[in-house]
């Protein structure tokens, strides 16, 4: 993952992820055995297409959600050009998508899911036996928030969302887990006040850290925790841990000094 990756970014090397599967599925054509069937010819060339705009992307470090967005594009733009698929399912395909990825493009923060191995990583910076309140801004589909409401049941935790799908089925899913402790509310970050986190955790994008910052600086009690995800904040961090993950991801803590609200 490029540190100053921004939203335009990935859309950029996305676009040239799609080129790239675009000149290699025409290239192919020419290599086909001679008598080859039509299904087979078809068949492999948006098995060429999904497999190098995936790779494009994966080498070029896009985040994994990406890179199956990226290798969706062929398949689903065959699929559109056959008359005989319902263009319901199509258009309920892009729906989705867009209620996943479209507020990328406002709040220049695209979709990021937290990796399993920072997921310990985080929870060894909770108190194991005392009360404490934790907020993920951003919290996706809710998988760090099940994983940490699970391991320290006697604590609070608060998620934000701003994505339609991701907040319904987080909001679903700790409904059906009856996980009391964690409460799921659509709300961008900024309407959101931080004084009464003791731990505040976020993965984001370069974009908004500055501003963000701020907003801890002013907001935070003495001695909480403000915890970001490979995008730093505009300080030196109190402390970083390296994570052994896909993109070498680090954690960064900064204690927050400041005299009580």
């Amino acid at each position: 993952m490029a540190q100053g990756a921004a939203p335009i970014y990935f859309l950029i090397i996305s676009i040239l992820a799609q080129a790239s599967a675009f000149i290699v599925g025409l290239l192919a054509g020419g290599f086909y055995p001679v008598g080859i069937s039509p299904i087979l010819s078809v068949a492999c060339t948006v098995l060429l297409f999904s497999g190098t705009a995936s790779l494009v992307s994966y080498f070029l470090s896009l985040p994994s959600s990406w890179v199956v967005a990226n290798g969706l594009v062929g398949p689903l733009l065959y699929l559109g050009a056959e008359s005989t698929f319902p263009t319901e399912i199509l258009l309920g395909l892009a729906i989705l998508l867009a209620l996943v990825y479209l507020p990328a493009f406002w709040t220049r923060v695209p979709y990021y899911p937290t990796s399993l191995p920072m997921y310990q990583v985080i929870l060894e910076q909770l108190p194991k036996d005392q009360e404490f309140k934790f907020i993920d801004i951003g919290c996706g589909f809710g998988p760090l928030l099940e994983f940490l409401s699970r391991h320290r049941p006697h604590a609070s935790f608060d998620g934000i969302e701003i994505g339609i799908l991701p907040f319904w089925i987080s909001k679903l899913r700790f409904l059906l887990l009856r996980r009391h402790n964690v409460n799921i509310s659509f709300k961008s970050m900024w309407n959101l006040k931080l004084t009464p986190y003791d731990f505040v955790y976020c993965f984001l994008s370069p974009a908004p850290m500055e501003r963000l910052w701020s907003k801890a600086q002013g907001e935070m009690r003495k001695s909480s925790l403000f915890m970001t995800n490979t995008f730093q904040a505009p300080v030196e961090a109190d402390q970083v841990f390296e994570v052994k993950d896909k993109h070498s991801c680090k954690l960064y803590l900064h204690r927050m000094t400041k005299s009580d609200k």
